[in-house]
């Protein structure tokens, strides 16, 4: 019956496609046929061992599953790809199983074709790449791409289910499977996963997927980042017996003044058979500190619920990420084993209460980045090595939590996150920007649109809910504001009490726990801390990490340390998204805007080198400013001594015990005096005066000073032992007696003559030992003569770049930011009135 049905299906569709009717991918109404319900994220074994021995393995390799011992086969590589200019234009039987596709180009998948040389990506800010006509998109300008490959199902999967999981593909797709409809499916972000079973034989099967590059979806993925297209995560196959798992959720929370673990565990199976078992595990660290079994009595014994209070537990944080091991697995009426996974946890609690954030009953400071997923040569395919790498500098950098601006990641990042220890904001695949260009200005109020906000929204929540680094949802990015977000809010809460639900959009007055504005100006976080309100002030981006930017970091800090009301923000951006080509003239470049091809949209030139990194991960200047700002050490003099230091340890939930402190008393860029010491006990959020045991400090006409660091005593995950971790420095008073002749009194100083000559050109100081030159043309410093040396080569020049050359852009951004527009073709910068 289902074969036949997927029969009627894609002729439906062919014809619908040709008489031009309101299809799946411009109505936006439908979002998915054949698709499996959204379910939790987990990677299914065929026995409790070989689950283990996978979760064991170092996690650049952890992920990747060996398809000779387990149920799995991965579809990623070379397919046969044509690329055609609308749907018209594309051959409209290429999946059927007689079609030749020899002539065809080979694409790498994943990874999206405008990279491999079909088509240009587009790069836009606000606007959508197309007019605002929801939910319609272009008909002659709307690229499809056509994918074909041949796969074989092992002869061990008979009798098994057998799905086809696309993990990633933009922005809207059809599959068949020997020439028979699999599916359809939206959202570029989240998997589709499709029952294949019916539609398999044995042998070569051929699997063929059509891939639009604008659908009804594009509406809402109008976020600032590259525009295009293709199948960009992972394709694979993977069996299960029929008797399995289906979803699980599992809470984990702290009770009894956040001592104990609260450990909730809710098991839904599929098609349950009486006499089969299944048995749940939580270890820690490879020891069973938990076991409980249920034998299936029914076929519809389909829920196992459990619940246990695990005393005196380990919690999670993204200081400590304490992880523990939950293990399920079910066996047959016999014993024998079926399926088996493992889902590493914490225990920690969210709340919000008294206007703040909690994470275990404490207000963390969120020092956070905004993260595109982006890869210098292949843009949104990236590895599991580079997002090790990402955490690697995240953490060596005093970072500490991320927004997945402004959609759900791969699941990889959820993962690492959990084990390294970052917080996160996960956000909804929802951006609809451009819409400002249309009368409504707003998707949120259309009724047309409920569907896709409420699947966008709720599949990402079913999907990451059991994910612990996660304490934040977010509703999309960037979308105006209207009732769908207040619906989307209350599903939400509903089904996820355990954490707050936020969204920018809608200002001060929206439905969300965290008012989390972006781009506000200091004086509004003033504003906030005015009185005591309902909720805490979290920016959801700023400093704007663009060119020679986020030099006011530490004015925003300084009030967020003083007030428990404001608990941080999420920098705009982590990774400058360019890409490493080289130009005309086969020099290197970091190639933005236009610089990949031009298909008749204009670009938003170099909005898209917001990061505090580049592309490559090498490190921007402002980077540095960020770990400074952000250190979680903080050193100040003691007034009126010399020796004395007062430390404050600005860590949410250690000591001070893993670090320690070096000194060093410094003149003329030498080190005169230094010595290392442990930290005195100083627990998180409390400080203590610390004597540093240097010697008198002369009073000798030069200047000295104090450089104290704080570092690493031994290696850590991602972080080697001797790292910097914090530092100041101060300028030491003189408490020696004054040497003869070593300093001028006011008598002295006022008897030395300064001379002064002016020519048309020049206007020169002289003095004793000295002489200063400055043209009289642009007021420069010419020369610095002191004691017949000349000190400089050129002039003294300041370089505060930050380029902008589109008008359009410019005012359409740094309004949004509220605080410039850009004016005037000579691209001068005026203030904008805030209020």
């Amino acid at each position: 019956m289902k074969h036949s049905l997927n029969t009627f299906l894609t002729l439906l569709f062919a014809c619908a496609s040709v008489w031009g009717e309101n299809v799946p991918w411009q109505n936006p109404q439908i979002n998915e046929i054949n698709r499996e319900a959204a379910h939790a994220h987990f990677i299914p074994f065929t026995n409790e061992a070989n689950a283990l021995k996978q979760q064991a393995l170092p996690a650049a390799q952890r992920f990747a599953v060996n398809p000779a011992t387990e149920r799995r086969i991965s579809l990623d590589g070379t397919w046969k790809f044509l690329f055609s200019k609308n749907n018209d234009a594309c051959p409209a039987d290429f999946y059927k199983t007689s079609y030749n596709t020899r002539r065809w180009k080979d694409i790498q998948v994943p990874g999206s074709w405008e990279l491999q040389g079909f088509d240009s990506p587009i790069y836009t800010d606000v606007a959508y790449p197309f007019p605002a006509n929801p939910p319609h998109v272009p008909a002659d300008y709307n690229p499809v791409g056509a994918y074909v490959r041949e796969f074989t199902v092992p002869a061990n999967w008979k009798g098994m289910d057998i799905f086809l999981d696309f993990e990633g593909v933009e922005s809207a797709f059809y599959c068949w499977v020997n020439g028979e409809l699999a599916g359809y499916s939206e959202d570029s972000r989240l998997p589709a996963h499709f029952n294949i079973t019916p539609l398999l034989k044995a042998g070569k099967n051929k699997l063929a997927v059509k891939v639009f590059r604008y659908s009804d979806g594009s509406y809402l993925e109008d976020q600032d980042y590259w525009k295009y297209s293709g199948i960009e995560r992972d394709v694979y196959l993977y069996a299960r017996p029929q008797s399995r798992v289906q979803d699980f959720k599992l809470v984990a929370g702290l009770v009894n003044n956040y001592k104990d673990g609260d450990f909730n565990l809710d098991i839904t199976l599929h098609k349950p058979q009486p006499g089969e078992t299944v048995e749940v595990k939580v270890m820690d660290k490879g020891n069973v500190i938990y076991q409980n079994k249920k034998e299936i009595t029914s076929a519809t014994d389909t829920l196992f619920t459990q619940k246990h209070l695990f005393p005196a537990i380990l919690s999670w944080n993204a200081e400590t990420p304490n992880l523990y091991t939950l293990v399920v697995s079910t066996y047959d009426a016999q014993g024998k084993a079926l399926e088996s996974f493992t889902q590493p946890f914490g225990f920690r609690s969210v709340e919000a209460r008294n206007g703040m954030q909690l994470v275990n009953g404490v207000p963390v400071l969120f020092k956070g980045v905004n993260r595109h997923e982006h890869d210098p040569h292949h843009g949104r395919t990236i590895t599991v090595e580079s997002m090790i790498k990402d955490i690697q500098l995240m953490k060596q950098f005093n970072l500490n939590a991320v927004r997945t601006c402004h959609y759900p990641n791969r699941y990889e990042w959820y993962a690492l996150c959990n084990e390294y220890g970052l917080y996160l904001v996960d956000e909804a695949n929802i951006e609809s920007h451009g819409m400002q260009a249309h009368k409504d200005g707003t998707l949120a109020n259309n009724p047309d649109w409920e569907v896709p906000f409420m699947q966008r929204m709720s599949r990402m929540v079913l999907r990451d809910r059991n994910i612990t680094a996660i304490v934040t949802w977010s509703m999309g990015n960037e979308s105006g504001y209207g009732k769908h977000f207040e619906t989307l809010y209350d599903w939400t809460k509903k089904f996820d009490p355990t954490r707050l639900v936020q969204y920018e959009g809608g200002g001060y007055d929206a439905k969300s726990d965290i008012y989390c504005p972006m781009y506000a100006r200091v004086w509004a976080l003033r504003r906030h801390v005015n009185q005591r309100d309902a909720r805490p002030m979290i920016l959801c981006e700023y400093a704007h990490a663009m060119g020679n930017s986020v030099g006011n970091l530490q004015d925003y800090w300084d009030l967020i340390y003083k007030y428990d009301q404001l608990q941080g923000g999420f920098i705009w951006d982590w990774v400058d998204a360019t890409f490493d080509i080289k130009d005309k003239n086969g020099n290197n470049i970091w190639a933005y805007g236009g610089d990949m091809g031009f298909v008749g949209v204009p670009n938003d030139s170099n909005f898209c080198a917001n990061g505090l990194v580049a592309a490559d991960r090498s490190l921007h200047p402002h980077i540095w400013e960020v770990k400074k700002v952000y250190q979680y050490i903080h050193f100040e003099p003691v007034p009126f001594t010399t020796k004395q230091i007062k430390v404050t340890n600005w860590h949410d939930f250690i000591g001070l015990e893993d670090y320690k402190l070096r000194w060093a008393v410094e003149s003329d860029g030498k080190t005169v005096q230094s010595g290392e010491m442990d930290f005195p006990t100083i627990t998180a959020r409390s400080s203590a005066l610390v004597t540093i045991p240097m010697t008198l400090i002369p009073n000798d006409g030069k200047e000295y000073f104090l450089k104290l660091e704080a570092f690493t005593k031994e290696e850590m995950p991602l972080i080697p032992k001797g790292h910097q971790v914090a530092m100041e420095q101060w300028q030491l008073n003189p408490e020696g007696e004054r040497l003869l002749n070593a300093t001028w009194t006011a008598r002295e100083i006022a008897d030395k003559t300064v001379n002064t000559e002016r020519t048309p050109d020049a206007i020169t100081l002289t003095g004793e030992n000295f002489r200063v030159v400055f043209s009289t043309a642009d007021g420069e410093m010419t020369e610095l003569l002191y004691n017949g040396k000349n000190l400089i080569k050129e002039g003294l020049q300041p370089n505060f770049w930050r380029a902008l050359t589109d008008n359009d852009v410019a005012n359409n951004h740094l309004k949004r930011c509220g605080i410039w527009k850009f004016a005037g073709k000579n691209a001068k910068l005026q203030s904008i009135d805030l209020k």
